[in-house]
């Protein structure tokens, strides 16, 4: 019965076999394998190279495989040249490395990204098995460097691994200021539990798994997890205290937070707070009910002077200068996986600067949180020179997307452009405009009607392109008296997506320049 065969496979097109067996794995063509094996000698030689790996959102690049059997061992060696798990977060230069041998295993796994910041990885896994549904599991002369900042395993940690249950003991991972611990056990049994705790635990590091586009984290946090009944319905509590907390560059101060599990009641109850002990800007308590598949949650979060620039990074787009404080209640109810808004907060001197037109604007009123809309009633806007517009308005949703506007406006002697060339130089200047506005419809489709005219100090200069004759611009053009001018080229503007109703007064105190 001795076998002896040679292989030599090249990989053309996968995507039908990924797209009915595995739908979330895409190997790259030209992914190709080759090796063979000697029962007789018991020999393996095995060789593999994938220029591309994807695997759900994560890819893995330039992955090479080889193995072999050396003195009745069996060594496999796998090197990734990069592995990227989000757009900000990636791991170079990766080496895994597994030896097998009687009743023994290493698992050897390095990495080192090349880049101005060191980071860091070599991880030794000892694993010796008894039979075929125990292991026992130890981690020697490990070490991570994060962010330059070296992590060491300690040296007596034991984690054992059944049929049933998971055991892990005295597994700490620290450095000279922070450190992160798990101790306990994960089985079948609903009473065993497992605790992670955390000291001095930097938040810093979630920049390497949430992109600082979606939000900015600092601070540090100390306390503990309790985990229980993770096989069935996981009930999760914790007392976690945060210090220095500070949210996309606005600095918040301390906070708590503290989950416990109401046995008789089977709901999880959670209170914290963020801020000032005796004045948090938010406080927060609520119910979770994990056995429950509809309306499993509720949370009431109150709010005192809590700075409305933490918001500004997600407008940078079309707003700027964003300050001032917001107070109010918010509830969240409904499902876990959906929950419902409904509240309302109070802006105290919102400011903000839209930077198209160049113009600031103040708000000292009420918002309204409904669970299909975002909405205000009447609320007052004062410009630069303290006029005024009165604005009605709602955005209603579908589960937070596909919003829809309805917004009304009237405005009386009211600034809505403060530009200088630098700014546009297809036109710029000052126009304060009275009247009726509405802005209506959806994302992709606004409506924009007006019916408005020019007041007093309204200014608006066209520069006309140097070196031409005053004759046509892109948008103005002059004809001689009883002569038809044919232009050469039409000019366009797109407007896709945008329909604009204008019913506009030019009064005689308006300036228009050409220069």
């Amino acid at each position: 019965n001795q076998e002896d065969f040679t292989f030599d496979l090249t990989l053309k097109n996968t995507s039908i076999l990924s797209s009915l067996f595995f739908p979330t794995v895409q190997v790259s063509p030209l992914s190709r394998f080759n090796g063979n094996y000697n029962s007789e000698n018991q020999l393996i030689n095995f060789y593999g190279f994938i220029p591309t790996l994807t695997l759900g959102s994560n890819q893995l690049q330039n992955i090479t495989v080889t193995g072999e059997s050396p003195e009745e061992k069996l060594i496999l060696n796998t090197t990734i040249n990069r592995l990227v798990i989000t757009d900000s977060t990636e791991l170079e230069n990766i080496n895994l490395k597994i030896i097998s041998a009687n009743d023994s295993l290493q698992t050897h796994l390095t990495w080192q990204n090349d880049d101005f910041e060191e980071y860091k990885a070599d991880l030794t896994l000892n694993t010796v098995f008894d039979g075929f549904s125990k292991s026992v599991n130890q981690f020697q002369n490990s070490y991570i460097i994060i962010k330059d900042t070296l992590w060491t395993f300690n040296s007596d940690n034991e984690i054992i691994i059944d049929t049933t249950s998971i055991s892990i003991s005295r597994l700490k991972v620290g450095s000279l200021i922070e450190e992160f611990s798990i101790e306990g056990n994960i089985s079948e049994n609903p009473q065993d539990s497992l605790i992670v705790s955390f000291d001095k635990m930097s938040l810093s590091y979630l920049e390497n798994i949430i992109p600082a586009s979606a939000i900015q984290l600092k601070g540090a946090i100390s306390g503990n997890l309790l985990l229980k009944d993770l096989y069935n319905k996981p009930i999760i509590t914790s007392n976690i205290n945060v210090a220095e907390f500070v949210i996309n560059e606005n600095y918040i101060g301390n906070g708590r937070l503290k989950t416990a599990y109401d046995i008789d009641e089977k709901v999880i109850k959670s209170t914290g707070y963020f801020g000032n002990t005796n004045q948090p800007m938010l406080k927060f308590n609520g119910s979770y009910y994990p056995n429950k598949k509809q309306d499993n949650v509720i949370i009431t979060a109150v709010f005192s002077k809590a700075p409305l620039n933490i918001f500004e990074q997600y407008t940078t787009d079309y707003l700027s200068n964003v300050s001032g404080t917001f107070n109010g209640t918010v509830l969240l109810n409904g499902n876990i996986s959906l929950p419902q808004l409904q509240g309302k907060l109070k802006l105290n001197e919102a400011k903000f600067k839209v930077d198209y037109l160049n113009t600031n604007y103040v708000i000292n009123d009420e918002v309204i949180i409904e669970p299909d809309f975002f909405g205000f009633n009447l609320i007052k806007i004062f410009d630069e020179k303290g006029n005024s517009a009165i604005a009605t308005g709602t955005a209603f949703h579908e589960a937070y997307e596909n919003f829809s506007l309805d917004i009304g406006l009237e405005l009386d002697n009211f600034l809505v452009l403060n530009t200088q060339l630098t700014d546009n130089d297809l036109y710029y200047g000052k126009a304060n405009v009275s009247g009726l506005a509405n802005i209506s419809g959806y994302a992709d489709n606004l409506i924009f009607e007006m019916n408005i005219k020019t007041e007093k100090n309204t200014r608006l200069n066209i520069p006309l392109s140097e070196g031409t004759e005053v004759y046509s611009s892109d948008f103005l053009t002059f004809v001689k008296k009883d002569q038809i001018y044919q232009s050469q080229q039409e000019y366009q503007v797109n407007l896709n997506g945008i329909v604009m109703n204008f019913d506009l007064t030019v009064t005689p105190e308006a300036e228009v320049r050409l220069i």
